[in-house]
């Protein structure tokens, strides 16, 4: 099982890398500390569109909104950034960083800690104009913790794709 020092090791060792496009990490014991890494990672590695991150759901600890907003202001360089954090610990802090970026073309949120304000917040913020390009995105905060009516705007900003299904009691 790879943990943060693993995940600085590689990320360290892949950097730059010309051809790297994508890398799937998922699974592992990765927590904020290794962020910062994987940060530098995203933004000095050329041609990488994609990062995986999904957690695994019985770590105790896993990324908080220190590190998810670490990563999302890193893929905010990159145009067409997919960025996985599934089962993480991320929340609204995530959610507002990703909204002050909107050059991902896919973000995956899945059953973590995503609530109505960061719903809100990036629903606003493709509505207000201040990120663009909504019906080329798509979007899943499956199984969070966000309101009907925030779904009900998230839906309305008309993105590509919005899994939204089964969200869990606030």
């Amino acid at each position: 099982m790879l943990t943060d020092h693993g995940a600085e090791l590689a990320s360290k060792t892949l950097q730059g890398h010309p051809f790297l496009k994508g890398i799937d990490i998922s699974e592992n014991s990765i927590t904020d500390a290794a962020c910062d890494f994987l940060a530098q990672f995203v933004q000095k590695t050329p041609r990488l569109q994609q990062l995986y991150l999904r957690g695994y759901l019985f770590e105790p600890t896993r990324i908080s909104d220190i590190g998810g907003e670490v990563l999302a202001r890193s893929v905010s360089c990159k145009d067409g950034f997919e960025l996985e954090l599934d089962y993480q610990q991320v929340g609204c802090k995530t959610a507002a960083a990703l909204a002050r970026n909107s050059l991902w073309s896919r973000v995956s949120l899945f059953n973590t800690n995503v609530s109505t304000m960061g719903a809100l917040g990036l629903a606003n913020s493709f509505r207000n104009g201040v990120a663009l390009g909504a019906e080329q995105k798509w979007l899943n905060v499956a199984q969070c913790r966000i309101a009907p009516s925030a779904i009900k705007l998230l839906r309305s900003v008309g993105f590509l794709r919005l899994d939204s299904h089964g969200q869990r009691p606030r």
